[in-house]
Formats: structure tokens, C-alpha cells, sequence
């Protein structure tokens, strides 16, 4: 009893010592390593304790997820730009008339992007359909292909303002096909769109 009371103790005094984890990353490592020397010269017994309290140390220092800041999709965006769009059609074998519709009908997209966290919900309307994507990055999600095959997909954060989504087909095949977001720091989001080798980029501003 008497060494867990002390464990305790030295928890206690070595978390004071450490009120900012992440600004003061190698001075908690050194504090931490001379803990757990601490621990694995004076504590044979409790073992079970003794590992969970190094565990605990362990995730709130190397752990770079704990303060993750991500960029703020969230709002009403309205295209600026858009670049190879019928050519991406034309890559994932949709026909030349439905191809022309589809242009015409995309060429001023409404997107509106409610998000909370990792979690995002997209809505995007043109004047032949209006589509909805939910989803949180990290976790497999389904969706369509940009010519409507089911799909699913697994969105990463690429960079703190950048999400990267590859697509897999749950039935057939046809080219890879992927899709990235991303916040600029002039705060255009930017929407690529890939098909094998073609990549179709656009361009939003906040409206």
C-alpha cells in the first residue's frame, strides 16, 4: 500500500510540473523518463497501476491528435473556377450527350458545408439534382462516384486544412477515383476530383 501511496504521490507532483503538455514537449519527456526510472527502480509490485499510470503519460505527450486544429470548411460556397470537368467525365465513360448536360447543369454549383469537428455535411445543388454527403474523417463512409456508382470512401486528414478521400467501388470496376478538399489561407476552398490520370479542379469562395 505504502509504495502505490507514493506512485500516487509522484503522479501527482510530476502532473504539476507539467501544466502544458504540448508547449513544453522535451522537458515533459525528460520529467516522464525520470518517472518511470522512478518506477522501474523503486516499484516491483502493482504492476497493473503502475502501467496504467505510464500508459496515461504516455498518450498525453506523444500523442499528436490530442490538440488537433483543423480548418473551418463550414459555409455557403460559391464556385470561382473550374478546370477539366468534362474531361473527367469522359475518363469514367459517361457518353458525350450526358457529359454535355452535365456541364451546363454543374457550372454554377451551390455547396453549403455544415461542420462540427472532424465531421462534416455537405450538400451541393445544381438545377438538375442536389446531392448529400455526411461523413467524419478518419471513418469509411458511402457515397457516389461523380457519374453515380456507389461507392465507398475513406477520408484522412492530408494536412490540418486538407482532407484526402480515395473511392472504392462495391461492385463493377472502372478507373481509381479520389477527391480532395482544402482551406487556403486566402480562405478559397479548393475541390479536386480524379479519374486514373485526370484531375479536375475547382475553385469556391465563401459567398
Amino acid at each position: 500500500m505504502r509504495e502505490r501511496e507514493e506512485a500516487e504521490g509522484a503522479n501527482r507532483e510530476h502532473q504539476a510540473t507539467v501544466p502544458n503538455l504540448r508547449d513544453k514537449t522535451q522537458k515533459n519527456q525528460k520529467s516522464c523518463k525520470q518517472f518511470i526510472l522512478w518506477v522501474c527502480r523503486e516499484q516491483n509490485n502493482h504492476v497493473d497501476y503502475l502501467f496504467s499510470v505510464m500508459s496515461d503519460y504516455y498518450n498525453k505527450l506523444f500523442t499528436p491528435e490530442m490538440d488537433r486544429r483543423v480548418a473551418n470548411f463550414s459555409g455557403l460556397w460559391k464556385m470561382k473556377t473550374s478546370e477539366n470537368f468534362e474531361e473527367l467525365l469522359k475518363a469514367l465513360g459517361v457518353n458525350v450527350f450526358v457529359r454535355k448536360i452535365a456541364v451546363a447543369a454543374a457550372s454554377r454549383p451551390a455547396v453549403e458545408i455544415t461542420q462540427q469537428g472532424e465531421s462534416l455535411s455537405i450538400q451541393t445543388s445544381t438545377s438538375v439534382r442536389t446531392t448529400h454527403v455526411s461523413f467524419t474523417v478518419g471513418q469509411p463512409f458511402n457515397e457516389d462516384t461523380v457519374d453515380g456508382r456507389p461507392c465507398t470512401s475513406t477520408p484522412r486528414w492530408e494536412t490540418d486544412s486538407k482532407i484526402s478521400c480515395e473511392q472504392t467501388l462495391q461492385k463493377g470496376e472502372g478507373p481509381k477515383t479520389a477527391w480532395t478538399r482544402e482551406v487556403t489561407n486566402d480562405g478559397e476552398l479548393i475541390l479536386t476530383m480524379s479519374a486514373g490520370d485526370v484531375v479536375c479542379t475547382r475553385v469556391y469562395q465563401r459567398e
